[in-house]
Protein backbone atom coordinates (compact mmCIF):
# COMPACT_ATOMS: atom_id res chain seq x y z
CA UNK A 1 0.00 0.00 0.00
CA UNK A 2 1.37 3.63 -1.19
CA UNK A 3 2.53 5.69 1.87
CA UNK A 4 1.05 9.02 2.07
CA UNK A 5 1.94 12.02 2.93
CA UNK A 6 0.82 15.02 5.00
CA UNK A 7 0.56 18.41 3.19
CA UNK A 8 -0.47 21.54 5.27
CA UNK A 9 -1.20 24.94 3.49
CA UNK A 10 -1.48 28.01 5.70
CA UNK A 11 -2.68 31.52 3.89
CA UNK A 12 0.34 34.08 4.94
CA UNK A 13 1.57 37.10 2.42
CA UNK A 14 5.36 36.86 1.90
CA UNK A 15 8.01 34.41 2.07
CA UNK A 16 9.29 32.53 5.23
CA UNK A 17 10.74 29.45 6.65
CA UNK A 18 11.74 29.21 10.04
CA UNK A 19 10.48 33.25 10.50
CA UNK A 20 7.77 34.93 12.37
CA UNK A 21 5.23 36.85 10.47
CA UNK A 22 4.05 40.01 10.90
CA UNK A 23 0.86 41.44 8.69
CA UNK A 24 -0.47 45.06 7.44
CA UNK A 25 -3.79 45.01 5.57
CA UNK A 26 -4.26 47.76 2.78
CA UNK A 27 -7.85 48.69 2.22
CA UNK A 28 -7.95 46.81 -1.08
CA UNK A 29 -7.87 43.75 0.98
CA UNK A 30 -4.24 42.66 0.25
CA UNK A 31 -1.43 41.82 2.59
CA UNK A 32 1.93 43.15 3.13
CA UNK A 33 3.95 40.77 5.26
CA UNK A 34 6.95 41.27 7.21
CA UNK A 35 9.06 38.13 7.72
CA UNK A 36 12.13 38.33 10.67
CA UNK A 37 14.19 35.49 11.62
CA UNK A 38 13.11 34.28 14.82
CA UNK A 39 16.02 32.63 15.35
CA UNK A 40 17.07 31.16 18.80
CA UNK A 41 14.58 33.76 20.35
CA UNK A 42 12.09 31.38 19.47
CA UNK A 43 10.04 30.03 22.48
CA UNK A 44 6.96 28.19 21.17
CA UNK A 45 7.18 24.70 20.46
CA UNK A 46 4.02 24.69 18.12
CA UNK A 47 5.78 26.81 15.62
CA UNK A 48 6.33 25.45 11.98
CA UNK A 49 9.68 24.39 11.28
CA UNK A 50 11.02 22.66 8.15
CA UNK A 51 12.14 19.68 9.17
CA UNK A 52 10.65 19.52 12.70
CA UNK A 53 7.12 17.01 13.02
CA UNK A 54 4.26 18.96 12.14
CA UNK A 55 2.55 20.64 14.87
CA UNK A 56 -1.09 18.65 16.45
CA UNK A 57 -3.83 20.98 16.40
CA UNK A 58 -7.62 20.79 17.31
CA UNK A 59 -10.12 22.62 15.53
CA UNK A 60 -14.14 22.12 14.37
CA UNK A 61 -15.61 21.89 10.58
CA UNK A 62 -18.79 23.74 9.98
CA UNK A 63 -20.89 21.01 12.14
CA UNK A 64 -18.86 22.03 15.31
CA UNK A 65 -17.42 18.26 14.96
CA UNK A 66 -13.77 18.40 15.92
CA UNK A 67 -10.82 17.89 13.95
CA UNK A 68 -7.11 16.86 14.67
CA UNK A 69 -4.45 16.46 13.39
CA UNK A 70 -4.22 12.71 14.07
CA UNK A 71 -7.40 12.05 11.97
CA UNK A 72 -5.42 12.13 8.87
CA UNK A 73 -2.99 9.98 10.22
CA UNK A 74 -1.61 7.85 7.10
CA UNK A 75 -3.44 10.46 4.51
CA UNK A 76 -1.64 13.51 2.64
CA UNK A 77 -3.22 16.22 3.49
CA UNK A 78 -3.31 19.88 2.66
CA UNK A 79 -4.08 22.69 5.13
CA UNK A 80 -5.05 26.06 3.54
CA UNK A 81 -5.47 28.69 5.59
CA UNK A 82 -6.96 31.67 3.95
CA UNK A 83 -9.89 34.57 4.82
CA UNK A 84 -12.68 35.73 2.38
CA UNK A 85 -10.93 39.09 1.86
CA UNK A 86 -7.93 37.74 1.01
CA UNK A 87 -6.89 38.29 -2.81
CA UNK A 88 -3.63 36.44 -2.80
CA UNK A 89 -5.38 33.33 -1.40
CA UNK A 90 -7.97 33.95 -3.92
CA UNK A 91 -4.91 33.45 -6.40
CA UNK A 92 -3.78 30.37 -5.05
CA UNK A 93 -7.33 28.64 -5.01
CA UNK A 94 -7.07 27.34 -8.48
CA UNK A 95 -4.01 25.34 -7.51
CA UNK A 96 -5.36 24.09 -4.56
CA UNK A 97 -8.48 23.12 -6.60
CA UNK A 98 -6.28 21.41 -8.64
CA UNK A 99 -4.32 19.67 -6.33
CA UNK A 100 -6.80 18.18 -4.57
CA UNK A 101 -8.42 16.76 -7.56
CA UNK A 102 -5.83 14.98 -9.02
CA UNK A 103 -4.19 13.90 -6.12
CA UNK A 104 -7.66 12.83 -4.18
CA UNK A 105 -7.34 9.03 -5.12
CA UNK A 106 -4.14 9.34 -3.86
CA UNK A 107 -4.96 9.72 -0.25
CA UNK A 108 -4.76 13.82 -0.44
CA UNK A 109 -7.31 15.47 1.60
CA UNK A 110 -7.54 19.62 1.55
CA UNK A 111 -8.05 20.88 4.91
CA UNK A 112 -9.18 24.41 4.03
CA UNK A 113 -9.13 26.43 7.50
CA UNK A 114 -11.01 29.98 7.38
CA UNK A 115 -8.88 32.29 9.64
CA UNK A 116 -8.63 35.91 9.91
CA UNK A 117 -11.83 37.20 9.19
CA UNK A 118 -12.06 39.51 12.17
CA UNK A 119 -9.36 41.96 10.23
CA UNK A 120 -12.28 42.53 7.68
CA UNK A 121 -13.87 44.26 9.73
CA UNK A 122 -13.49 47.60 12.01
CA UNK A 123 -12.21 47.31 15.32
CA UNK A 124 -14.69 48.28 17.76
CA UNK A 125 -16.80 46.10 15.35
CA UNK A 126 -14.51 43.26 16.42
CA UNK A 127 -15.43 43.22 19.86
CA UNK A 128 -18.96 42.73 19.73
CA UNK A 129 -18.87 40.42 16.23
CA UNK A 130 -19.45 36.49 16.42
CA UNK A 131 -16.44 35.70 14.96
CA UNK A 132 -17.15 31.97 14.81
CA UNK A 133 -20.15 32.89 12.77
CA UNK A 134 -18.49 35.09 10.30
CA UNK A 135 -15.92 32.06 10.06
CA UNK A 136 -18.68 29.74 8.69
CA UNK A 137 -20.52 31.93 6.71
CA UNK A 138 -17.16 32.91 4.76
CA UNK A 139 -16.54 28.96 4.90
CA UNK A 140 -19.81 28.16 3.21
CA UNK A 141 -19.32 30.53 0.62
CA UNK A 142 -15.86 29.10 -0.51
CA UNK A 143 -15.91 27.67 -3.98
CA UNK A 144 -13.31 24.64 -3.26
CA UNK A 145 -15.34 21.07 -3.68
CA UNK A 146 -13.68 17.94 -2.33
CA UNK A 147 -12.24 19.61 0.47
CA UNK A 148 -13.03 19.40 4.60
CA UNK A 149 -13.39 22.67 5.93
CA UNK A 150 -12.35 24.20 9.15
CA UNK A 151 -13.26 27.46 11.22
CA UNK A 152 -11.91 30.18 12.98
CA UNK A 153 -8.24 29.14 12.75
CA UNK A 154 -6.59 32.33 14.10
CA UNK A 155 -5.01 30.76 16.84
CA UNK A 156 -3.94 27.95 15.37
CA UNK A 157 -2.29 30.47 12.24
CA UNK A 158 -0.74 32.55 14.89
CA UNK A 159 1.01 29.56 17.21
CA UNK A 160 2.44 28.10 14.16
CA UNK A 161 4.22 31.15 13.67
CA UNK A 162 2.12 33.04 10.85
CA UNK A 163 0.11 36.46 11.12
CA UNK A 164 -0.77 36.69 7.86
CA UNK A 165 -2.36 35.35 4.66
CA UNK A 166 -1.61 33.07 2.70
CA UNK A 167 1.01 30.17 3.85
CA UNK A 168 1.91 26.87 2.34
CA UNK A 169 3.61 24.03 4.39
CA UNK A 170 4.41 20.05 3.38
CA UNK A 171 4.62 17.49 5.72
CA UNK A 172 6.18 14.27 4.46
CA UNK A 173 4.75 10.61 5.64
CA UNK A 174 6.69 10.84 8.56
CA UNK A 175 5.14 13.73 9.69
CA UNK A 176 7.95 16.08 9.66
CA UNK A 177 7.95 19.58 7.98
CA UNK A 178 9.19 19.91 4.41
CA UNK A 179 8.51 22.94 2.85
CA UNK A 180 7.27 26.26 4.02
CA UNK A 181 5.80 28.75 1.61
CA UNK A 182 3.67 31.63 2.75
CA UNK A 183 3.17 33.52 -0.53
CA UNK A 184 0.37 32.40 -3.77
CA UNK A 185 3.83 33.53 -6.16
CA UNK A 186 3.99 31.30 -9.27
CA UNK A 187 7.06 30.04 -7.70
CA UNK A 188 5.71 29.19 -4.35
CA UNK A 189 3.47 27.44 -5.46
CA UNK A 190 5.27 25.77 -7.81
CA UNK A 191 7.19 24.61 -4.82
CA UNK A 192 4.67 23.14 -2.70
CA UNK A 193 2.92 21.56 -6.08
CA UNK A 194 6.64 19.93 -6.59
CA UNK A 195 6.64 18.52 -2.53
CA UNK A 196 3.15 17.14 -2.78
CA UNK A 197 4.17 15.43 -6.25
CA UNK A 198 7.78 13.93 -4.57
CA UNK A 199 5.54 13.21 -1.37
CA UNK A 200 2.85 11.00 -3.06
CA UNK A 201 4.90 9.49 -6.22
Amino acid sequence: MMGCVAILALSGCGQATDALVKADKPADGTLNIETSDAGNSSTNSDKAVIGKPAPAFSLNDLNDKPIAMSDFKGKVLLIDFWASWCKNCEQAEPTIQNLATKYKAQGLVVLSINALEKDSLMPEQQASADLIAISKKAAKASSLVDVVKAVNGDKLLSSWGFSGLPAMIVVDREGNITAIENSASNASLAKIKKSIEEAVL
